[in-house]
């Protein structure tokens, strides 16, 4: 299952928390009981908790980064293609220090950025740092199996697989009293809102990109769309079958 969290402040300079990443990182333990890691730099906070399923070794320990250390990842999830993706890196000149697919996704998006979403084959919540440019990448999987929680304050953006792990950064669990009615009704409360202020949801088949502050969301698949393409008429019926 796998767990992630994280906080990147606008700041480079800011002071990380030690205590209040740990406690970010340590409530969601339940959800990767094989590994813990943690990548503190300038401005940025990482966590993981891993369950390991593809790569038992110390080699797919998370979060990991590339060779010159530029880039950081997160990730939660199994990408089912991943071996079918390597050659082509590898041949590219990528080196691989691991037989996960943590490791392919982190070097797939050095090489193609937010594109490469669309080669993937699976189900997964990444965070991705990228140290020269202080951007963070958070993506999810097209039908949103794995989930990805988020809050922006005014110096920092708070990530994580559990809404607790929000709270266990200091972030205030205020419940939200417009969403009472959608929580009677359903049980559960739609779209990106969550039961609890500032606190939202990363939608799936959605990726978000933060850089000095500034946060944007964006979708990278729809469902309606594939159907329609799939749908039209097929030059080639074999291919399209």
């Amino acid at each position: 299952m796998c767990g992630i969290c994280g906080i990147v402040y606008t700041s480079p300079d800011a002071p990380i928390d030690h205590r209040r990443l740990l406690a970010m990182r340590d409530i969601i333990a339940h959800r990767g009981p094989d590994d813990s890691g943690l990548h503190e730099s300038a401005g940025v906070a990482l966590g993981s908790q891993r369950l390991a399923i593809l790569d038992l070794s110390v080699q797919g320990h998370m979060p990991m980064g590339t060779h010159d250390g530029r880039y950081w990842i997160s990730y939660n999830g199994e990408s089912y293609n991943y071996r079918e993706l390597r050659p082509a890196l590898e041949a590219k000149g990528y080196r691989f220090r691991s037989n996960s697919d943590t490791e392919v996704l982190l070097y797939l998006y050095v090489e193609e950025g937010a594109a490469m979403l669309h080669r993937l084959n699976g189900m997964f919540a990444i965070a991705i740092w990228d140290a020269r440019e202080r951007r963070l990448f958070l993506a999810r999987d097209r039908l949103g199996v794995k989930p990805v929680y988020y809050a922006q304050q005014r110096d920092a953006l708070y990530f994580a697989s559990e809404q607790k792990a929000l709270f266990a950064a200091g972030l205030k669990a205020e419940f939200d009293p417009g969403t009472w009615e959608e929580l009677l009704c359903f049980r559960y409360i739609a779209g990106e809102r969550t039961p609890f202020t500032h606190i939202k949801r990363l939608l799936p088949g959605h990726y978000l990109v933060w850089k000095n502050g500034e946060t944007k969301v964006s979708r990278w698949w729809n469902l309606g769309d594939r159907v329609h393409e799939l749908r039209e008429p097929a030059r080639n019926p074999v291919e399209w079958f």
